[in-house]
């Protein structure tokens, strides 16, 4: 399998995790300097808040990703991510930010096994390390692209904009999710499948 076949197969849902790893992004880079703009004290409950959220997601769901048929647990993780997104965007105090963390934490958490999934299932036996190297390029990409776009929002509309960011950037994560879903499919009817 070439590399242009390899990327054409996995573009799709490392569109879905590289939008999902906004959110991720938002917290992560920003939440302490969202409370050092308000005043707030506790950033480290915050943090600690979207830990405990990412990691419980894993381990409460994590065994669910194998079994998971369709894009309804994806979307499923997706509407929570941006609930937490338009919370921490519109906090009016620190509690809410930590629920909003929470919250962010817990639904992006399941976006990398969900797609991985999705991104390998096509894709010939020998080269599937490549792929998940591809896929797994969509994380570093988003940082890296994410964390200094959203800076300079925040430098020019405050803080608050790079969660609003990471909410539109989730809801477009989950029209991508139904077309990679659907693409998904249509490759495994496909009678050129590589084997």
């Amino acid at each position: 399998m070439g590399i242009g076949e390899l990327l054409r197969k996995i573009w799709r849902p490392g569109l879905v995790f590289a939008l999902a790893t906004v959110g991720y992004v938002t917290v992560s880079s920003f939440i302490t300097l969202t409370y050092a703009q308000y005043q707030w004290n506790g950033a480290g409950y915050a943090l600690a808040a979207f830990g405990a959220g990412y990691v419980g997601a894993r381990l409460l769901l994590g065994s669910r990703s194998d079994t998971a048929v369709g894009p309804d647990m994806a979307l499923r993780m997706l509407v929570i991510e941006a609930a937490g997104q338009a919370v921490l965007w519109m906090a009016p105090t620190p509690g809410y930010a930590i629920v909003g963390a929470l919250l962010s934490g817990f639904g992006v958490s399941m976006i990398y096994p969900l797609f991985a999934l999705v991104a390998i299932r096509n894709v010939a036996h020998h080269s599937l390390g490549l792929a998940i190297g591809f896929y797994d390029a969509c994380f570093d990409i988003s940082i890296g692209l994410a964390a200094p776009l959203a800076g300079l929002l925040a430098r020019q509309e405050g803080m608050a904009v790079v969660f609003l960011i990471g909410t539109g950037a989730t809801l477009l994560a989950m029209l991508a999710t139904l077309y990679a879903y659907t693409s998904a499919s249509r490759d495994a009817r496909s009678p050129h499948l590589a084997s």
